[in-house]
């Protein structure tokens, strides 16, 4: 797998600019992320919360859906944000 240009909709603005496939839940393809019910839930979820559990919660779908990607590498979600967001969303 290599970087690519980030064109997932719903992440175009995060900080980074490029990304991987496939990704941690094992979509192939923007499209197939696009396509898949996380994507959904992730733009509901931020929209019903709009970022009121914590702030993160939106780059970690992101990061989630379309990984930042350095020299060809996946570049997970620290698990120090996965568990804040957890505690702070509960």
């Amino acid at each position: 797998p290599t970087c690519t240009e980030m064109n997932l909709g719903y992440c175009n603005d995060m900080e980074y600019t490029r990304t991987i496939f496939p990704n941690i839940l094992g979509h192939r393809s923007r499209l197939e992320a696009e396509s898949g019910a996380e994507y959904l839930l992730l733009s509901v979820i931020h929209a019903l919360l709009n970022g009121e559990c914590s702030p993160e919660i939106r780059l970690v779908g992101c990061s989630v859906l379309a990984s930042p990607c350095r020299h060809n590498k996946m570049i997970k979600p620290c698990r120090s944000t996965c568990e804040a967001l957890r505690k702070d969303c509960r």
